[in-house]
């Protein structure tokens, strides 16, 4: 692995951990098997103790490779080669989006839905010269693969910097009833990129300093999928306006750029 990147395997191991997240990544290209991280930020194990092997969308990003479909390019080293750029049957870099920071410069892209970008693909081929209006018809906006909703899309525009918003989806309007009359708030999706143990840490907090005082209670009964459960103070509070003042700090709240 150290032919091809100069900071050897722990910075590819590193990567290909990411492609395996399913939280990270909205279509994994690595299938994992072991312990590759969790959403409460654990790290994943060594990688002598995981296995790994590409999904078919990995397997579509390769496609046409060995066809002579795109140029081939030495390595940094000049020992081997490496492919210039990949023939890439998935538009990865809008589907599952990306992050990264260099010197003076920074980027962010939210994942999209697939289907849309297809969409917005063939119409792009069709009309050339398609403005961005037309073509955010097909691409309503992000899809992040931890779910939750977004707000503040008020025009085209906005819907390239929305917000993504935790999903209280557990019942009518995210309440879950209980017995004699009480209720609770389960979270079921939470923004993106966002730990859940960080999140539960920071309303733990916030409930401790007295800032949600509607709140009597949090607890993570996460399993596989995501589990908040939100106990409010008094049952005769509307569960609307427990989620509002809970929406109103940044934990369930992010924006993303």
């Amino acid at each position: 692995m150290g032919k091809f990147h100069p900071h050897g395997d722990a910075a590819i191991y590193d990567a290909m951990v990411r492609l395996a997240q399913e939280f990270a990544m909205r279509y994994r290209l690595v299938e994992g098997q072991g312990n590759f991280g969790n959403i409460d930020g654990d790290n994943a194990a060594a990688m002598r103790y995981t296995e790994a092997r590409m999904t078919e969308v990995a397997r579509l990003l390769l496609d046409g490779i060995d066809e002579d479909a795109v140029d081939f390019r030495p390595t940094y080293d000049g020992e081997s080669e490496e492919p210039a750029l990949l023939p890439a049957g998935v538009p990865n870099l809008l589907a599952n989006g990306a992050q990264g920071i260099a010197v003076g410069m920074a980027t962010s892209i939210p994942p999209h839905n697939v289907c849309g970008l297809a969409d917005a693909a063939l119409h792009l081929i069709k009309h050339p010269n398609a403005s961005i209006d037309t073509l955010l018809q097909f691409v309503k906006g992000p899809d992040f693969p931890t779910g939750g909703c977004l707000s503040n899309r008020l025009s085209p525009f906005a819907r390239r910097m929305p917000r993504a918003v935790a999903v209280f989806a557990c019942g009518q309007n995210g309440r879950l009833r209980l017995k004699r009359g009480a209720w609770q708030i389960v979270v079921t999706e939470i923004p993106y990129q966002v730990q859940k143990s960080r999140l539960i840490e920071r309303l733990a907090e916030m409930l401790q300093a007295e800032k949600l005082p509607v709140l009597a209670d949090i607890r993570d009964e996460s399993a596989e999928d995501i589990r908040i459960v939100l106990e409010p103070k008094s049952r005769r509070l509307e569960a609307e306006l427990v989620m509002e003042v809970c929406l109103n700090f940044q934990t369930l709240r992010c924006a993303c750029r």
